[in-house]
Formats: C-alpha cells, structure tokens, sequence
C-alpha cells in the first residue's frame, strides 16, 4: 500500500494506493477524500472480475466531468461497474443536478443486471429507479412524483412541468445491451 496526500489550489486528494507492479495497474484505491472542481467526495475504487467495484459518497460528484461532451445520459452506454453512490448532489451533463441520490447500480460488461437509486430533482420533486429480476425476467421501474423535473433534468423536453411518471416494462435479453 502507498500513503498518498496532495494538496493544491485546485485539487485535493488523500488516502491509500494499492498497485500491482508486475502488471502496470492499480488494484485498489481508498481516496479518504477528493476535492477537484465540484466533486468533493470519499471514494473506494478495486478491481473485480466482472467489473470494478465503486463506492463514492459525500457533498458532490461531478459525473458531467467524465462524460464527453454532448453525450446522452442513458443507461445503454453505462460501463461495467459495481457502483454505490451516496451524495448530496449528483451533477450531470448541461448543467443538471441530482440531489440527495442514494443506491446501487451492477452493470457487466453486457448489461446492467440491477440498480436501485433514489434522488430528488434541484427544480421540485424526486424519483425512483430499478433494474431488478422477477422470477428469470429483468424488468425496469421509474417513478417520479414530478415528470416535468425528470424530463427537464435528463434533457429530454423544457416544456413540460409536474405531472407524475410512472414506467415499467420486462428486457428483452435475448437481445446484447442494456
């Protein structure tokens, strides 16, 4: 393990480092806390088989800064990951913002087998979202008591406000993807 510690104007990060020398990689990385533009969070990072395992918690993450730009916020294109999220605001692409998000998300390298998060809306309302098995069926559940809030904050139309979402259906997964 290595001790690391940094402290700039513009980033601040402390915590422990686990690298595999013989292959060039980092196998697990316990960052006690991260501050870098909007994200102020505590992150534990390790590899996995299947997929890296992920949990950040704490006042900020910014998924906005990982994705290019222009790009759509859909679960299609989420990456293998085993992901545990837990913090006061979520900011994503254009400007949006999550708040109060709390859950789970287990993706492979094919699809996503399951998820289960909660978040409120920074312009009124929350959500739910699911991804979960019934009997050998994967099945999806979003609900939100203000469609116009999810709708605004996922970019998907401005002209619409409240109202109430409710959308299920079962995969087809006979078919590759999320």
């Amino acid at each position: 393990d290595l001790a690391v510690t940094y402290i700039s104007d513009a980033l601040e990060f402390n915590g422990k480092l686990n690298l595999d020398l013989d292959k060039g990689a980092m196998v697990m990385a316990q960052l006690d806390h991260i501050r870098y533009g909007r994200n102020d969070v505590a992150m534990l990072y390790h590899t996995a088989p299947d997929a890296p395992i992920l949990s950040v918690k704490g006042k900020a993450f910014d998924y906005a800064m990982l994705a290019s730009e222009g790009d759509a916020m859909t679960i299609s294109d989420f990456p293998a990951v085993k992901m545990d999220l837990d913090v006061d605001s979520l900011y994503l692409p254009k400007d949006q913002v999550m708040q109060k998000v709390k859950g789970t998300i287990n993706c492979g390298r094919v699809r996503c087998e399951s998820a289960n998060l909660a978040a409120a809306f920074a312009k009124g309302g929350d959500m739910t979202l699911k991804i979960y098995r019934e009997g050998a069926t994967r099945k999806f559940l979003m609900q939100s008591n203000n469609a116009g809030s999810l709708l605004q904050t996922f970019d998907i139309t401005d002209r619409m406000f409240e109202g109430s979402l409710d959308l299920s259906g079962a995969y087809d997964d006979s078919k590759q993807g999320n």
